[in-house]
């Protein structure tokens, strides 16, 4: 059984090396357990957004029908040093497959937005909404 259990995890590292071709301006991470295809692009620009507004249209109390705002799996306050940390905590709460994230910040609120999409198409996105304690506070799902 041991052998067998070696043998499969010497298969998969050999594919997850296999797989080196990566576009230059991104980032490519491997390692994701739900996803569109193997690589996951993220976007190295982190862009200004407003917490206020997308609470305001699409959170609770909004006419925007997909959104949750409990449940969630970041309940506790952790460190946040980088925004892979961001993004780590925000895979945590995506249900979405997807093959690109986009990471948006609201220095003001003191929240974090991170975008999981698949590229090049419409809809079939899930924003996950982290405060910069790392709880996650809203998630949207647009279609």
């Amino acid at each position: 059984m041991r052998r067998i259990i070696l043998l499969l995890l010497t298969l998969l590292l050999a594919d997850l090396c296999a797989c080196a071709a990566k576009p230059a301006e991104t980032k490519t991470v491997s390692d994701q357990p739900i996803h569109y295809s193997r690589y996951i692009e993220i976007d190295p620009e982190t862009k200004p957004f407003s917490y206020a507004e997308d609470w305001e249209t699409h959170g609770p109390g909004s006419d925007y029908p997909a959104w949750q705002d409990s449940g969630f799996k970041n309940t506790l306050p952790v460190t946040i040093d980088t925004v892979e940390d961001v993004i780590d905590l925000a895979r945590k709460e995506c249900i979405f497959m997807h093959n690109r994230i986009c990471v948006y910040r609201d220095e003001e609120a003191g929240m974090w937005m991170v975008l999981f999409s698949i590229k090049e198409e419409l809809g079939g996105s899930q924003c996950v909404y982290i405060d910069d304690s790392g709880i996650t506070q809203l998630v949207i799902f647009e279609e």
